[in-house]
């Protein structure tokens, strides 16, 4: 191949290739080494794997040092797309792959520049067609690897996910063979984890979560190999619990932050017996938390008021009575009861704390709170009436009655 850019004299920039070659065990034995400084997934690989590493580096510095020889008629890109599957076999994320190529750069690059003269204008021409070269050779050998690493990942992924996902089906409804899962690698556990996501963009598909959901467990807890499908419109995955390491709400924290998903979650404590209800309070829980726009992770029993305005054949009607008339006086005066009454009960019941949350003074909210009591029949300040009023607002929130123009268009239930 020829120089590009800037002109260089060949055969000096050969005498440089010679004298780097001269040097190349060792340099790939320290472009190796700076891919476990650098890269934490490279890192985790054990010391007794990493000669794979040394054989790359050396094969992509071989690679450049004929091309800067003129000994390579083109590029070659099989030996490249070889490693792609090799590091998908390893376990080793994409993102981390191609991270591997802009370090052997930079290191490639350094390794050239300490054998240069630097007081020769010939050498220092040439400097400048090597970066480029080492610049295009990263680039081509970079998108063989990635093209090899997703040969393999299909391959892979069609057999196994296959598989895997018959396996989550089965262990949701109840179905699964303890024999079947000891088979698959999956060993029975004493108690599981289930954490659903829904996705807070309708024009999400569920489906493209899913490799990244599997990515973000096995970065947080190495070794690690979750169930991960779709299931009624939402991501499911299940993690053992009770294993060394981080709790599942870190990682539903994880995933409901970095995937811009509700999160719900549930445990089975009666191993696999459990799982079938333990996904169903999951899934309750991510419908909740999406309804409410909860961004963090929801256990079932944190919203033990909201399944019960779910569960409850009167709520409708006390949603109704207790917030119609509130509702349509807010919205005809332009007066803010409605948001007095949330704001006093996620107060408990605190005047002062009410006042702030509402930027009003404290006087302002007694004399709502009295308006409240003779509107809506429902008196605030004492503990029933404020208990009827908590549950229809929160029935209006969750959509279960309608009660008024601001209330939410979609049910909860259609989710």
């Amino acid at each position: 191949m020829s120089d590009r850019g800037h002109h260089a004299d060949s055969a000096v920039v050969a005498a440089i290739a010679d004298r780097v070659a001269a040097q190349a065990d060792v340099l790939a034995e320290r472009f190796a080494e700076a891919y476990a400084a650098d890269i934490d997934d490279y890192a985790r690989v054990p010391s007794e794997e990493r000669g794979e590493f040394v054989r790359s580096a050396r094969a992509n510095l071989d690679a450049l040092l004929a091309d800067l020889r003129g000994a390579a008629a083109e590029f070659d890109s099989a030996p490249f797309e070889r490693f792609g599957a090799d590091r998908m076999r390893m376990g080793i994320p994409m993102g981390a792959v191609m991270r591997s190529f802009t370090v052997w750069g930079r290191q490639a690059w350094s390794a050239f520049r300490a054998c240069l003269d630097g007081g020769s204008a010939a050498e220092t021409a040439a400097s400048l067609a090597i970066g480029e070269r080492i610049f295009a050779h990263v680039e081509r050998a970079s998108a063989a690897t990635a093209a090899g690493f997703m040969r393999q990942a299909m391959l892979v992924w069609s057999d196994r996910e296959v598989t895997r996902n018959a396996l989550l089906e089965a262990m949701l409804t109840g179905r699964a063979d303890p024999d079947e899962l000891d088979r698959s690698g999956s060993a029975v556990a004493d108690s599981y984890d289930v954490v659903v996501l829904l996705p807070w963009e309708s024009s999400t598909r569920v489906e493209t979560l899913v490799a990244p959901t599997v990515e973000i467990a096995e970065r947080l807890d190495p070794g690690t190999h979750p169930l991960v499908g779709v299931r009624e419109s939402g991501l499911v995955m299940l993690w053992p619990a009770g294993r060394p390491g981080p709790q599942v709400q870190v990682l539903a924290h994880r995933l409901c932050s970095g995937l811009g998903a509700a999160a719900g979650v549930g445990t089975s404590r009666l191993g696999l017996e459990g799982v079938p209800s333990a996904y169903a309070d999951a899934l309750e829980a991510a419908r909740i938390a999406l309804q409410l726009g909860y961004r963090e992770p929801i256990r079932h029993e944190d919203v033990l008021l909201e399944r019960f305005v779910l569960g409850s054949p009167l709520v409708g009607e006390v949603c109704n009575r207790a917030l119609g008339a509130l509702v349509a006086y807010d919205e005809r005066r332009g007066a803010d009861l409605l948001a007095t009454v949330e704001a006093f009960a996620g107060a408990c019941g605190s005047v002062t704390e009410a006042a702030r949350a509402v930027q009003v003074h404290p006087n302002t909210v007694d004399y709502r709170l009295r308006r409240v009591a003779s509107i809506s029949g429902y008196d605030p300040r004492d503990p029933r009436g404020l208990l009827m009023l908590s549950l229809a607002t929160i029935a209006r929130r969750l959509g279960v009655a309608g009660t008024g123009s601001s209330a939410p268009s979609s049910p909860l239930w259609r989710v």
